[in-house]
């Protein structure tokens, strides 16, 4: 992939100037004038989460440096990459410039350049979906309310302890009264685990959803340990 914005970048600034264009590090000129495109790093892109699988992203930071007969030249070469760059949908010009220990690290006199970061993008197929080899059968359940109340010592209503069915995913917080209620619940298992937190302590129990709505579940909490 990498290659390919090499020729992208290549592509285009042969299209905004007429030059001769080489790849590698400004440390030494090129054999002769024109523009040297040089790739200083390699970075990660955070993917865009719009679909399930987003591709992979790089963000490749490129160094051109103009090489002409002259001075003058060079800074005319230079003015119309950069405006160039700003005004391309897929590249991002960075506006400072680079330092002077990155240019002491490339072995480099500090000199006019530009320095544009260019995405690379890697599509990543579709999982593949199984193939279905028998018909889908569809059970209906018959749903049911579970209710209850949570209480601590004396009988004493709890209000606002969080009243879980972690296999469903399910969550709500007791009242004032110590109340709660799951108004839809599948009927099948029957038997169900209930989690439950307070104050710091938490019950987990399994029961049974034929309780009904006269004999609601009733969560106690001694807060002495776990039940």
């Amino acid at each position: 992939m990498i290659h390919e914005v090499d020729e992208l970048i290549e592509a285009w600034v042969g299209e905004v100037v007429d030059a001769k264009i080489s790849f590698g590090c400004p440390d030494e000129p090129p054999d002769e004038p024109g523009v040297q495109i040089y790739l200083l790093g390699v970075a990660l892109r955070p993917p865009l989460r719009e679909r399930p699988l987003p591709p992979l992203e790089l963000s490749l930071r490129y160094l051109i440096t103009t090489w002409p007969n002259s001075a003058k030249d060079a800074h005319r070469q230079l003015g119309e990459l950069a405006f160039a760059a700003m005004e391309h949908d897929a590249f991002e010009v960075e506006l400072e410039p680079l330092t002077a220990a990155e240019w002491s690290a490339l072995h480099c006199i500090p000199r006019p350049a530009l320095v544009v970061r260019a995405p690379a993008k890697r599509e990543r197929p579709a999982p593949h979906a199984k193939l279905v080899r028998h018909p889908i059968v569809v059970e209906q359940s018959p749903a049911v309310t579970v209710s209850g109340r949570v209480v601590g010592p004396g009988d004493v209503p709890l209000s606002g302890a969080r009243v879980e069915i972690p296999a469903l995913g399910l969550a709500t917080r007791s009242d004032s009264h110590g109340g709660f209620a799951f108004r839809t619940v599948p009927a099948e298992p029957r038997t169900r685990r209930f989690r439950v937190n307070a104050k710091g302590r938490q019950v987990v129990l399994d029961t049974d959803l034929g309780i009904t709505p006269d004999q609601p579940l009733v969560v106690r909490f001694d807060f002495g340990g776990e039940r």
